[in-house]
């Protein structure tokens, strides 16, 4: 079942794993995005971030297929930065809204506390949340009442949000490096079930950010997100990746039924 989000179009719960944001990046981040949206263009939408779309290609060109990228040496020194970039936030928060390959959209707040803590906290008018507390992930629709668990591995979000990332080795293979004017986008699979998915990171270069990610799954459904007002290492709430409310407004759901 849909869930209606924040800007009013239904979004399925895959949808609500993963956004992406029209406003407030930079011109060469923008510039960089475009060819990546070109197939699920919107009305409205050519200011958005685009360094996301050749990936849904990529895919369909070598799906169940792993091919490590070829890297440069100048690759794998920026790679090198990159994956230090990475390690060094141990919490953030941020903005994000979502655009589902369908056009759904959504907006409202992003968390992450290492290892493998993540929410997306959805604006109303919409009452979903999307939260892991580092094992599994669940979406949680108080309105609709839907409520549905994966295991977080079970998912491309997991790389981003494991103890340490590794862009080279152990579980993650990269299979794409593209180096554009002023941003990178790297794109990754899990080696071990490379059927899942992949997840393609866009960073701008000078200062070195994390701009957004795209996410194509298993059944080939791409969601995009980019974000905003991005702040590292920030306190960390334990509660709000507690899964404990959720369970047992779920328990209690099932007795009134």
């Amino acid at each position: 079942m849909g869930t209606r989000c924040a800007a009013g179009r239904g979004l399925e719960p895959h949808d609500c794993l993963f956004p992406a944001y029209a406003r407030g990046l930079s011109q060469a981040i923008r510039v960089c995005l475009v060819g990546i949206l070109r197939r699920t263009v919107l009305a409205g939408l050519a200011a958005l971030p685009a360094t996301l779309a050749a990936t849904v290609d990529a895919v369909a060109q070598s799906r169940g297929q792993l091919q490590p990228a070829r890297l440069s040496d100048a690759d794998r020194a920026d790679l090198g930065r990159i994956e230090t970039y990475l390690n060094s936030i141990r919490s953030a928060e941020a903005r994000f809204l979502q655009i589902a390959q369908g056009g759904g959209t959504a907006a409202g707040r992003f968390s992450l506390a290492r290892p493998g803590r993540l929410r997306f906290q959805y604006d109303p008018p919409a009452q979903v949340v999307m939260v892991s507390d580092g094992s599994q992930l669940l979406y949680h629709d108080a309105a609709t009442r839907e409520q549905t668990v994966v295991f977080l591995s079970q998912t491309p979000l997991g790389a981003l949000a494991a103890d340490r990332v590794r862009l080279e080795g152990g579980d993650l293979v990269l299979t794409k490096f593209e180096r554009f004017a002023a941003a990178f986008a790297l794109t990754l699979r899990q080696r071990s079930d490379p059927a899942q998915g992949e997840i393609t990171l866009v960073f701008s270069d000078r200062p070195l950010l994390l701009q957004g990610w795209t996410v194509i799954d298993a059944q080939q459904s791409a969601t995009r997100i980019a974000l905003t007002e991005l702040r590292a290492n920030t306190p960390v709430d334990a509660n709000a990746y507690d899964l404990g409310p959720f369970v047992l407004e779920r328990m209690r759901d099932q007795r009134r039924d």
